[in-house]
């Protein structure tokens, strides 16, 4: 497998490199483990997996209008409800709230 295939899969796996840090904590090795990743999943639900950190994150829908600056904890968060379009992407902004 080329790395840029691995990389391509474990980002898509375990959400975006800049919010994974250099270790998985105990809550992202059992989500994964149980085939739930952190960060976005297609089903329109974003999951944050520390449990000590509130983060700012930003959402992306099918016309390309992005939401900034949406402010989740632990656990998965909705964002169907940000927008009438499906939301297909989102992504943590290197910023806690």
């Amino acid at each position: 497998m080329s790395a840029l295939l691995v990389f391509v899969a474990s980002v898509a796996v375990s959400g975006p490199a800049s919010a994974q840090g250099n270790a998985l904590s105990s809550e992202q090795k059992s989500a994964l483990a149980a085939g739930r990743g952190c960060g976005f999943n297609t089903d329109e639900y974003y999951r944050h997996c520390d449990p000590n950190t509130r983060v700012l994150m930003d959402a992306r829908n099918f016309w390309g209008t992005t939401y900034r600056d949406i402010c989740v904890g632990y656990g998965d968060t909705y964002l169907g409800d940000l927008s009438y379009w499906r939301i297909v992407n989102a992504w943590y902004n290197g910023r806690t709230c």
